[in-house]
């Protein structure tokens, strides 16, 4: 199943809600599919491509890890470059006020 939101109305939505809301929205969410435009923040030496996708301005930092991302792919992109792409979302944590998910079956449609 497709989740309907961008990438800055996930996290504005998940900033909108309790801490017993959010656990419940992240067990929603987990397995579904997303399709986000993000900018590239950096990229790992294994190839995981982290982007910020705050398309907007947010009430928090959101980072989202795409992970298995074949080297061929994840080389060529420079900082700030803006990726389109589709995988499902893995797991989604909230670390000292940063949004981090963690997608994977990830296809690069840019």
């Amino acid at each position: 199943m497709r989740l309907q939101f961008s990438g800055g109305e996930f996290v504005n939505y998940y900033a909108s809600l309790t801490e017993i809301q959010r656990q419940e929205f992240i067990a929603r969410v987990l397995g579904k599919t997303v399709d986000w435009s993000c900018g590239v923040f950096d990229v790992e030496a294994d190839g995981t491509i982290i982007l910020d996708c705050m398309d907007m301005v947010m009430p928090m930092i959101f980072l989202t890890y795409l992970e298995q991302v074949p080297l061929e792919i994840s080389k060529f992109l420079n900082k700030d470059d803006s990726i389109r792409f589709t995988g499902s979302i893995e797991s989604v944590q909230e670390i000292n006020g940063i949004l981090a998910a963690n997608i994977i079956d990830v296809q690069i449609v840019k």
